[in-house]
């Protein structure tokens, strides 16, 4: 029997190093996460990943970041399951796989030359901010800008510095 060799596909999973991580909320944790080799994510704002721990499991979480930024990426995680829990253990240095990304993003083009309204609560905003940094990064593309967030609590906002 012959096997196939795939070059390129997103359900491979590829081998990323957590670059920093850091405590954001009693109940969510930030990665700075590369690809091996320098490979861009490659992303659409509004995308997921599937997260994958050897021996644990896999999840999908939201991207945050922008694709602007090119050579890593951000995801923002809540501690709620096997997975997840494995994953806020890990620090800086350790190694995770990486599947995608997946998902129809938010439809940029669209968006164009409008003015922007940005609702969400709690970890809605993690998606959401991965459009928020896209449209940042190019300004002149779109109009005004407003975000509306919300949380239960001050402690568990995600992201106030930066809104």
């Amino acid at each position: 029997m012959k096997k196939a060799h795939l070059n390129y596909s997103e359900y491979l999973v590829k081998d990323a190093k957590i670059l920093a991580a850091k405590q954001m909320t009693p109940a969510e944790k930030y990665f700075h996460i590369a690809l091996a080799n320098g490979e861009s994510l490659d992303h659409e704002p509004g995308q997921f990943v599937m997260v994958s721990i050897p021996g644990v499991g896999e999840a999908p979480i939201s991207v945050s970041s922008s694709p602007t930024k090119r050579t890593s990426f951000e995801l923002v995680v809540r501690n709620v399951g096997k997975l997840t829990g494995a994953l806020h253990k890990l620090g800086a240095g350790d190694r995770i796989g990486i599947r995608g990304p997946f998902g129809k993003g938010f439809p940029v083009r669209i968006l164009e030359g409008n003015d922007l309204v940005f609702v969400a609560g709690g970890l809605g905003i993690v998606p959401l901010r991965s459009l928020i940094n896209f449209v940042n990064d190019n300004r002149r593309d779109f109009g005004k800008v407003y975000i509306l967030l919300g949380c239960k609590t001050p402690k568990d906002m995600l992201f106030g510095d930066e809104v």
